[in-house]
């Protein structure tokens, strides 16, 4: 069986492309077991917000879609957040975030067995409230250790205790993946 691509390769780049994968936000939850939800500065624009050593936490599925390089680990998994009040440079947020790839055919694992990221973002500069920013919470997220399309990342991110205390409104969640292609050649696979 030989291996096919579209002829529409990105080999030719002089720098590799990357994209977008997106994700669904399934869950943001507070120890209530709700969304902790407030409005984005006087927009009337409501967001769920993760508040300081709060266990509060929000989760995401991401697709992977058919334009991935596969073989080659994810840029970033990350979360585009909004603060409610200003950050000044020093101040400390801290994620814990649980990481897994899930296969067509295969049961969903444990949360015990995913992958577990503990990190520690330390602001240099002041972050004026109501300012849009951009946190990753996993750099560099292994390739599955096997290939296929329909794949899943699944992401559940808690909000630890860091030294600012304000509440992080979350926009969205999703990852970044170097491309190599525009599509599969066919539905489900490129093997003939």
């Amino acid at each position: 069986m030989t291996k096919k691509y579209s002829s529409d390769r990105y080999e030719n780049l002089s720098a590799p492309a990357h994209d977008d994968m997106l994700g669904i936000l399934g869950t943001g939850l507070a120890a209530s077991n709700q969304w902790n939800v407030k409005n984005i500065n006087d927009t009337l624009y409501p967001l769920g917000f993760l508040r300081d050593n709060s266990s509060d936490y929000v989760t995401v599925r991401i697709q992977s879609p058919h334009w991935r390089k596969q073989g080659r680990p994810l840029d970033s998994i990350h979360i585009h957040c909004v603060n409610d009040t200003l950050i000044t440079a020093g101040q400390t947020i801290v994620f814990t975030t649980y990481w897994t790839w899930l296969s067509p055919n295969i049961a969903v694992p444990s949360i015990s067995s995913w992958n577990t990221v503990n990190k520690t973002i330390t602001f240099t500069s002041n972050i004026p409230a109501w300012t849009y920013s951009l946190l990753s919470v996993v750099d560099t997220p292994a390739a599955p250790s096997v290939e296929n399309y329909g794949m899943y990342i699944l992401v559940r991110t808690v909000r630890g205790d860091g030294t600012w205390g304000g509440e992080l409104g979350i926009l969205d969640m999703d990852a970044h993946a170097q491309k190599d292609r525009l599509g599969s050649i066919y539905e489900a696979w490129d093997v003939e």
